[in-house]
């Protein structure tokens, strides 16, 4: 195992992967906003490699934290051993199953609310709904631990028993209720609604609700590995499995979900500073880059007097090596729709990638030497 060990840290700790994981983002992001071209500069300038790197690994892992969240928690809540209860570890397998059960169940009843989110009454049936879905969960909450738990506490004193039950019954699975809610709700932030572009409703929300089931299932795997593995296998051996499977789900997720690559490049090249949204003034020299590259409707050009300057408004889309790719500011919208994943909607997602590539034939790829900024510009 400790050979394993140290051939995987060689490997993740090599020049070679570090560089491919920065060029792999670069490719990425350049053939998004359909600049290819300049990815041969990122192949020979090894400057700032390393940082994108590591920050396309801390945007990968928080997005699979954000996606794990329900796991997190629930470990974090039971991860201590309860001393007056014999089979804890039971008792915290059946919390992920039935944490597993009311998570589907919500899911369902979000798939439902989503059918009637135009119906007049859809406020208080999705009211109805989350009442429901709170009676079930501690329904089974209480059915599902009574056989457990009951025979040990009997044997305890009545005020500790007392408190135990109102820990097991009451405190916990409302601090469950609580991260599923949260979690649920993040559903409707990446969902656009259902489109009417000909497509059987049904068939979208059937869709949906496989998609959906898809993330909450992974979500909680984790905890069944975490859980089973806990008092029988080493830290490394537990890591390693649930990064796998953690690994597997993102790459399957994004087949499924085209935005999560887009928004984890995104973050990527945020982080490392080679993209900056905010919009600048930068002095031109018209000998290098003539007057006539630069619309004035697109760029806020204004001449400088007597001299062969001008300043221009606009954000860098691509900083790296000698490079800075400017852009017009009226590309950060079209940018930020691309993010964005229009399900069952193919037509809407080229439009927008065409959208976005299309205004960024407009951008200019400038020597770092020779352009100046001087500010913030004003929107």
């Amino acid at each position: 195992m400790k050979r394993y060990q140290k051939v995987i840290t060689l490997f993740l700790t090599s020049s070679t992967f570090i560089s491919f994981l920065a060029l792999m983002a670069n490719w990425f992001y350049l053939n998004k906003i359909g600049w290819l071209d300049l990815f041969l500069n990122s192949i020979i300038s090894t400057e700032n490699l390393f940082i994108i790197a590591f920050f396309l690994v801390i945007s990968f892992f928080s997005i699979m934290l954000i996606f794990m969240l329900p796991s997190i928690n629930i470990i974090m809540f039971l991860n201590k051993d309860d001393e007056y209860i014999l089979k804890y570890n039971e008792v915290r397998l059946n919390y992920v199953r039935i944490f597993l059960v009311i998570a589907t169940v919500a899911n369902l009843f979000f798939i439902v609310s989503l059918f009637f989110s135009n119906d007049y009454y859809s406020f208080h049936l999705n009211l109805f709904l989350l009442f429901v879905l709170i009676f079930t969960g501690w329904t089974l909450y209480y059915r599902g631990l009574k056989k457990i738990v009951s025979q040990d506490l009997s044997f305890k004193k009545s005020s500790k028993a007392i408190w135990k039950k109102i820990e097991i019954y009451v405190v916990f699975p409302f601090m469950l209720l609580l991260i599923l809610t949260f979690y649920s709700l993040s559903f409707y932030l990446v969902t656009k609604g259902l489109k009417s572009n000909g497509e059987s409703t049904w068939i979208q929300l059937v869709y949906l609700f496989f998609i959906f089931e898809f993330i909450i299932i992974n979500s909680v795997v984790p905890c069944f590995i975490y859980f089973r593995s806990m008092n029988e296998k080493g830290w490394f051996s537990i890591i390693t499995s649930i990064s796998g499977c953690l690994i597997l789900f993102i790459v399957i997720i994004s087949i499924l979900v085209p935005s999560v690559p887009s928004i984890i490049i995104n973050a990527t090249m945020k982080f490392s500073g080679i993209k900056n949204e905010s919009p600048k003034t930068y002095i031109v020299n018209e000998n290098e880059y003539p007057e006539e590259l630069f619309e004035l409707d697109l760029w806020n050009k204004r001449a400088i007097k007597d001299s062969n300057r001008f300043t221009i408004e606009g954000i860098s889309m691509y900083s790296f090596g000698e490079t800075n790719l400017v852009c017009p500011k009226n590309i950060v919208t079209s940018y930020g729709n691309s993010l964005s994943n229009y399900f069952f909607d193919k037509k809407e997602d080229e439009k927008v990638s065409d959208e976005l590539k299309e205004l960024a034939k407009n951008c200019i790829p400038f020597d770092k030497k020779s352009l100046k900024s001087i500010g913030m510009s004003k929107d």
